[in-house]
């Protein structure tokens, strides 16, 4: 049963009709600590799907949760599919955060953040493979957050009774190398 307090899920079913959240079938998982706005949008004679989201944290009826209008989630993301099958597609997204409380080791203040990325997925024959990298940048009080990222997964899979993979997995971050300074690295 969803719980109206809890989440308001919109559907966008044409650039004209909305769905309330009445509407979502019953069982349908919907996480229960956000107030949220959601918009789908599919266009697959184009190759393209678009999910849009704006969220704020709520208090839940155990009081588990605590409501926070001071953060604000929200952004964007778009896939682009390359070929018919989708099996290899791009991804674009963008990804905002307001904080007016941030804490963090380096202090508290008014956070900022926007967060700019893409990914590249795919699968040929037994092959896989995912890329990401992302930027951030915003404000952390009066410093300046400049931070990246970027990972790759790929991997072989038999086509055996258990189907094992062999993979490998490469991560790397930006670090914030004075904590001191005027600008966050994390």
């Amino acid at each position: 049963m969803l719980r109206r307090e809890w989440f308001i899920p919109v559907l966008l079913v044409s650039p004209f009709t909305a769905l309330a959240d009445d509407m979502i079938p019953e069982g349908q998982f919907v996480p229960p600590a956000y107030k949220s706005l959601r918009f789908d949008e599919n266009y697959s004679r184009l190759f393209w799907e678009a999910t849009a989201f704006l969220t704020r944290p709520v208090e839940d009826i155990g009081g588990i949760s605590g409501s926070d209008s001071a953060t604000t989630f929200w952004g964007l993301y778009v896939t682009h599919w390359l070929d018919a099958p989708r099996k290899l597609g791009v991804d674009l997204y963008y990804l905002g955060i307001a904080n007016e409380h941030g804490e963090y080791a380096s202090g508290t203040g008014n956070e900022h953040r926007h967060t700019f990325g893409t990914r590249l997925f795919g699968t040929h024959n037994h092959w896989d493979w995912n890329g990401e990298a992302a930027i951030q940048v915003g404000t952390f009080g009066n410093e300046s957050i400049l931070a990246w990222t970027a990972s790759l997964d790929s991997g072989y899979t038999w086509d055996t009774q258990w189907q094992p993979r062999l993979g490998l997995k490469v991560d790397v971050a930006s670090g914030d190398t004075n904590p001191n300074d005027v600008q966050q690295g994390t």
